[in-house]
């Protein structure tokens, strides 16, 4: 997956010098060990946010890991998702839990 954000100002949250375009990039694996069990790895690479001397300009490197219960139309996931390279500007793991619904019209 590869994303570009542009933006029409340089500046947000109080004058916070903001570049005008931002990449991302992502990849993933997800391994199904059964019909409804799934295994995710992802790692995601998003571009510094700011310009200058700040830990916002350097690049953010995740690293994503998580299990996903598949039902009929729906899914849960626990994910863990760990900063790595640059600590300093992003959080250093945080743990998510998350419920998915795909509305399917009749």
């Amino acid at each position: 997956m590869a994303g570009m954000t542009f933006r029409n100002s340089d500046r947000a949250l109080v004058d916070f010098p903001y570049r005008h375009n931002t990449a991302a990039l992502a990849g993933g694996y997800r391994y199904a060990l059964y019909n409804n069990h799934h295994f995710i790895l992802e790692y995601h690479w998003y571009q510094g946010s700011t310009e200058g001397p700040s830990e916002f300009a350097d690049a953010s490197n995740e690293f994503v890991i998580g299990y996903r219960y598949l039902m009929e139309n729906s899914a849960i996931e626990i994910m863990a998702i760990e900063n790595a390279r640059n600590m300093d500007n992003s959080t250093d793991i945080a743990f998510t839990f998350g419920y998915r619904y795909l509305f399917v019209p009749e």
